[in-house]
């Protein structure tokens, strides 16, 4: 199985990043927060100075094998 997942602010709810994982979601939620740089590295640092929270949210569990078309 994968899951198709989403990272958005709690500042406003607005999904900013969808990613794909065959592994858990908040393991890899965790590896974004860990290893991330560029865009959303910035993105990250930019919502936490400010006091807002990076949330993960799942969209859809499939078929490993299908991730990419879902």
């Amino acid at each position: 199985m994968a899951e198709i997942y989403a990272l958005y602010s709690g500042r406003n709810g607005i999904v900013r990043y969808v990613g794909e994982t065959g592994r858990s979601r908040r393991d890899r939620f965790k590896e974004h927060i860990r290893d991330s740089d560029g865009a959303l590295r910035s993105w990250f640092r930019k919502e936490w100075q400010q006091g807002y929270p990076i949330r993960c949210a799942l969209l859809q569990s499939c078929e490993y094998k299908s991730r990419f078309d879902v």
